[in-house]
């Protein structure tokens, strides 16, 4: 049988494209069945807490933050910095199942919109807190747009964008980011940086630049407010791009999963002898040895007396 190594798990926070994950063990009552999950893994069972997120992946998430900023035919956005300009036809931004509500009408998606940087983080901080609804719960508590969470519990491994977003923010500042405070330090500082000094500091990454300090809010927002994680729950998360040497990511997720639909192997089967037939076995042992060793004194003493006879 498996037995458990008493190590505890570690919960796992994913953020793609589309969409964002959260994922761990909870010893309390996940009020909403959707949301539980309970898992076989080696032998030992895990009741897992675990949602989804759509439209909250990153491209997604820029693209909402983008959306609730205007339509207009010039925007000007606090994320981008201040020597930054781009221009985008509406249908990159609104013709996504997640943004196509804030459509502006008329709608026309070969329309240009000329989007202006101005760097400033605190605006940048309201205008994607904005893509959240923290108002509505219809449990006793929930993370965002009505989604129950329990409290957060144990160890995290934050991997894809939130491990290449930390790595960023850590090489382009120089803050060895542990805490949530130095997460905000390092996100205001990356917000006030132009795109000419973003460039110097990692000139590999020019055309990811732009997007920094968005995806640095965006985490820092849904981390912190979204997930509920505070100064001493954050110093929980390890920030890597793989669990040992392997990739994670959803095809890992999935095999896990599906092997706890695997049967178990049946009872009748048995790897080794229980306890009793071993102790039977020494007990055996130990008296073939014994009266082997009484059999050699007999047979070694009982010859002598005739040898020394016939040599007299």
């Amino acid at each position: 049988r498996w037995l458990n190594s008493g190590r505890k798990t570690v919960g796992a926070l994913d953020l793609g494209g589309a969409s964002t994950q959260i994922t761990f063990e909870t010893p309390e009552t996940v009020e909403n069945e959707l949301n539980s999950m309970t898992m076989r893994l080696y032998g030992q069972e895990y009741s897992l807490y675990t949602h989804s997120y759509l439209c909250y992946g990153k491209e997604e998430a820029l693209r909402q933050i983008l959306a609730y900023l205007g339509n207009t035919s010039k925007v000007y956005h606090p994320c981008y910095p201040s020597d930054f300009t781009d221009v985008f036809k509406l249908e990159q931004v609104f013709d996504s199942p997640c943004t196509v509500s804030k459509r502006p009408k008329p709608y026309n998606p070969h329309s240009w919109i000329r989007v202006q940087g101005t760097g400033d983080y605190q605006s940048c901080l309201g205008n994607t807190s904005n893509i959240f609804s923290f108002q509505f719960c219809p449990f006793s508590q929930c993370s965002f747009n009505g989604v129950f969470q329990p409290n957060i519990s144990g160890g995290f491994m934050a991997f894809s964008a939130y491990f290449f977003t930390h790595s960023y923010l850590q090489q382009s500042t120089g803050i060895n980011i542990r805490t949530s405070a130095q997460l905000e330090e390092a996100t205001k500082a990356v917000c006030n940086m132009t795109i000419e000094e973003m460039t110097k500091k990692a000139p590999d990454l020019k055309k990811y630049l732009k997007d920094y300090c968005a995806v640095a809010v965006y985490i820092q927002v849904l981390m912190l407010r979204g997930y509920n994680f505070d100064e001493s729950s954050f110093q929980n998360v390890a920030f890597q791009k793989k669990a040992g040497e392997a990739s994670v990511g959803w095809a890992l997720g999935y095999i896990l999963s599906v092997s706890s639909l695997l049967p178990d192997e049946p009872a009748g089967i048995r790897k080794g002898l229980c306890p009793a037939a071993w102790i039977g076995l020494l007990i055996l042992l130990t008296i073939l040895l014994i009266a082997t060793f009484c059999y050699m004194l007999f047979y070694v003493f009982g010859q002598t007396p005739q040898k020394f006879n016939v040599y007299m």
